[in-house]
């Protein structure tokens, strides 16, 4: 089971003004003052307050206005910030050692912490966090903080015991308990899961970001009902946020809701042959029954009828690439269907690119493969509203390690 980060980062008040530099869309930018951003909520228009040390993806540049958006947290922020605002990302570091040293608080240890996790420097993360948590160990967030960096790094134990610190100090920390609850989803204890993402929503109910992931607890758990109506509830939470493009991620079905599936587009397609999206429809449930030579089938009979259609390329490509059923992975073929998908896109698309990141991968070219998912990894950050996009960003950095180690990607067996 692949993880996500759950928990935002703390991010807190420095002192100093830094330098501004030219920015692009696409690049990282990280704040030097308090500032106001709009919040992103469901009908209707928010502000929240933005500390010093936020990082925030620049979508678009206007004169010495950058329109900036950040996907940390849910929900996000997104607004315009004068470039004096923000100091770039490479140079931020610097930037806050200065802090650091002029100025050794908890608050500036644990920005410097935050950067140094942003550039998978988990040993000197540690050590800031080690050092914010000396200067104040009362500072229930500093935990939750160091314990969310163990959780990226699938160090439960270390995950639960910063957690419990956290709670000790402050049981109605909302943030301890529902990272906790995400580490037992993760370990697979979906019984003492489901407690922590309860206090969560009791002690923090205006973040459904906790529910969502009580959602997928159920969903797991094979209990479908019970998920749709978690990830409902979250939805309707006040005040209601934009969480809700998240909450509405399609949950896996259930054997019979797949079944049911078939037989409705069978008789679609029965009904009229040429019909495309019926087709990629079928194909999508047969993957969730493990049925993938049917799915390859119907994807592409799905191309014979329209060659232009990206998802049917790319849905084979996939699954040839990465496939837990061996005999169904081919490579070359992944690597052809995956440059098909790429061209139909214009190579803009950050989902075809890291299609053919893994299908390069699965042919043992890992140079292509790290080429690719970092153009994968960039072509997102500079897309604005991408569904999901913090599970994306993790889930490619991590296949960007694997091919950079030589190995290659494959699905794991669905629970």
């Amino acid at each position: 089971m692949r993880s996500l980060r759950l928990i935002p980062l703390l991010v807190v008040a420095c002192t100093a003004v830094g330098p501004a530099s030219a920015q692009q869309p696409g690049d990282k930018v990280v704040t030097i003052t308090d500032r106001e951003l709009r919040t992103i909520r469901l009908m209707m228009d928010a502000r929240e307050s933005i500390p010093r040390g936020t990082i925030f993806v620049v979508q678009k540049v206007e004169g010495d206005r950058l329109w900036v958006s950040r996907f940390e947290k849910a929900p996000g922020a997104e607004g315009w910030l004068d470039r004096s605002h923000v100091i770039s990302f490479p140079a931020a570091l610097d930037f806050f050692n200065n802090e650091v040293k002029r100025n050794p608080t908890a608050q500036a240890y644990a920005i410097r912490g935050k950067l140094w996790h942003e550039k998978h420097e988990l040993e000197k993360a540690l050590t800031d966090w080690n050092e914010a948590i000396r200067c104040d160990p009362n500072d229930p967030l500093a935990y939750v903080e160091r314990g969310a960096a163990w959780f990226d790094e699938k160090e439960y134990e270390k995950a639960i015991a910063d957690c419990n610190e956290a709670i000790l100090l402050d049981p109605s920390c909302g943030m301890a308990y529902a990272l906790r609850g995400s580490v037992w989803w993760a370990k697979e204890e979906y019984d003492r899961a489901i407690p922590d993402y309860v206090e969560a929503l009791r002690f923090d109910p205006e973040h459904a970001f906790d529910s969502i992931h009580r959602g997928r607890v159920w969903n797991d758990k094979a209990h479908y009902d019970e998920a749709r109506f978690n990830y409902d509830k979250a939805t309707h939470m006040k005040p209601r946020t934009g969480i809700f493009v998240i909450i509405r991620t399609p949950l896996p079905f259930s054997k019979e809701d797949s079944n049911a599936r078939i037989v409705q587009d069978t008789n679609a397609i029965r009904i009229n042959a040429k019909n495309v999206k019926a087709y990629i429809s079928r194909a999508e449930s047969f993957i969730e029954l493990l049925q993938y030579d049917e799915a390859i089938a119907d994807y592409e009979a799905a191309i014979r009828l329209d060659a232009a259609n990206f998802d049917a390329w790319n849905g084979v490509a996939w699954i040839t690439a990465t496939c837990i059923k061996s005999r169904s992975r081919d490579g070359k073929k992944a690597v052809q269907y995956a440059i098909q998908a790429c061209e139909l896109t214009g190579w803009k698309d950050w989902r075809s690119l890291d299609t053919l990141a893994v299908a390069h991968a699965e042919v043992g070219d890992f140079t292509s493969a790290v080429k690719w998912e970092t153009q994968a990894l960039q072509t997102l950050a500079s897309v604005t509203k991408v569904h999901m996009r913090p599970f994306y960003e993790r889930e490619f950095r991590s296949r960007l390690e694997l091919f950079k180690a030589h190995k290659p990607y494959h699905e794991e067996a669905k629970k």
